[in-house]
């Protein structure tokens, strides 16, 4: 009988959770990193905080997923606190790298993306990236990647405009039209030049940001 209990409220947490577009992308952007351990102690924490403060302590713990703790030696061998912004996809000394750092910002990018979209269902497609992940085919390439240059194999760069294209599809928004078109051009001619791809790129980030920015300031002007 206990068992069964437990299933019944499990069931009803992760319902809720499903339901509620916030505890969707919050929850699933954790577990996402921590993996199932974290559950039992959200479920835990529900029963005992308002829908409010379960919000705000999620926003804590996931604002610690995307901490830079690291420290480097400049070129006179003196170290230094690495920031957000000097995080590289492949260091100078080409020995070493901060691509974990940088998918977990852009997977929550693409996590805050889908939950500010126009698009009232929207939902950031967890069981496509845990399975894309289990088989080692995720990549920088495959989500915001802000390098434009890593990005030189044609194979990539269609993946890219296709992921791109899908992602302002979904936000339904009439100010990507022209951004849709030209991207759609793109991918279907037979020659991609590289001052081509990173205009595109660049012109994709800044109509993103825009659009978030924009978001951000409606949320906080309510």
């Amino acid at each position: 009988m206990r068992n069964r209990q437990q299933v019944t409220t499990y069931f009803e947490y992760f319902n809720e959770w499903y339901r509620n577009r916030t505890l969707y992308h919050y929850i699933g952007y954790l577990i996402a990193n921590k993996e199932n351990q974290l559950i039992d102690n959200t479920i835990a924490l529900s029963c005992s905080l308002s829908k409010k403060k379960l919000v705000n302590h999620l926003e804590s713990e996931i604002g610690k997923t995307i901490l830079v703790e690291k420290i480097r030696k400049d070129s006179n061998g003196n170290e230094y606190n690495v920031e957000l912004e000097q995080l590289n996809y492949e260091n100078e000394d080409q020995k070493t790298n901060d691509r974990k750092e940088i998918r977990q910002i852009l997977l929550l990018h693409n996590v805050y993306a889908s939950l500010i979209s126009d698009k009232e269902k929207a939902r950031f497609p967890f069981n496509l990236y845990k399975q894309t992940k289990r088989n080692e085919k995720w990549s920088l390439e495959h989500i915001h990647a802000q390098k434009s240059e890593y990005i030189k194999k044609k194979e990539n760069q269609q993946s890219w405009l296709n992921d791109h294209i899908q992602s302002l599809q979904r936000m339904e928004n009439a100010e990507f039209d022209n951004l849709l078109k030209r991207m759609i051009n793109l991918k279907n001619a037979s020659e991609i030049s590289k001052e081509e791809f990173e205009v595109i790129v660049t012109d994709v980030y800044t109509a993103i940001n825009k659009r978030s920015g924009s978001k951000k300031n409606q949320t906080r002007n309510k």
